[in-house]
């Protein structure tokens, strides 16, 4: 709500000129069409980090380019992704481990912090990492 966007190339937008931008805990994006490929890491999502778990154990795990685990975060954490399925126009995820992990990921919605990459992971304390990650 609110999010400005600003001019966006003709393939990065959906047929009714919107950007679609999926914002919430994982627990209840994890069964979005989109948003739930985070649950298949990289072969499926295209995004370098993935989610298991449900509820208070719901944990995040950042990969290397050869899909190994490089860190894993608990509660509080977030991750900012562009999932772009088949031809379909990318569709933005914001979420987290839990509502706080949602905050932490949404002050990540900047360009600076996203030029360049599809995906940033946030641990709880805010710092944000490109993945994947070397």
């Amino acid at each position: 709500e609110g999010v400005r966007t600003e001019s966006a190339a003709a393939e990065d937008v959906g047929p009714d000129g919107e950007i679609r931008v999926l914002v919430g805990p994982w627990d209840e994006i994890r069964d979005d069409a989109v948003g739930g490929l985070l649950r298949f890491g990289p072969d499926r999502s295209g995004v370098f980090a993935s989610f298991a778990g449900t509820g208070e154990d719901t944990g995040l795990a950042v990969l290397s380019p050869r899909g190994r685990v490089v860190r894993s975060y608990g509660e509080g954490t977030g991750l900012v992704a562009a999932l772009r399925p088949a031809e379909d126009a990318p569709t933005w995820v914001v979420t987290g481990t839990d509502p706080a992990g949602v905050a932490v990921a949404a002050r990540q919605l900047r360009e600076e912090q996203l030029e360049n990459r599809y995906a940033v992971a946030v641990s709880s304390d805010g710092e944000a990492t490109g993945v994947p990650v070397p």
